[in-house]
């Protein structure tokens, strides 16, 4: 089996995007080198947003039977 992790992004505007990344990993991506959240533009899997306006992350783990033929 594998297990690949994704995370739902929901948006102050009602926009919902799914993301091929950990909720814990794009959290970080929110933050400046203080720890603080950014507020402006930044750019990743061919998405761009403001992070100050995400409203939640809800966490998908998608298990995926590997199956061998041998």
């Amino acid at each position: 089996m594998s297990t690949s992790y994704k995370t739902k992004l929901f948006m102050d505007s009602g926009k919902e995007y799914i993301l091929n990344k950990h909720p814990e990993d794009l959290v970080e991506q929110f933050k400046n080198q203080d720890g603080d959240l950014i507020n402006s533009f930044i750019q990743f899997e061919g998405l761009i947003i403001n992070p100050s306006h995400v409203s939640s992350l809800e966490y998908i783990e998608e298990v995926k039977d590997v199956r061998y033929d041998g």
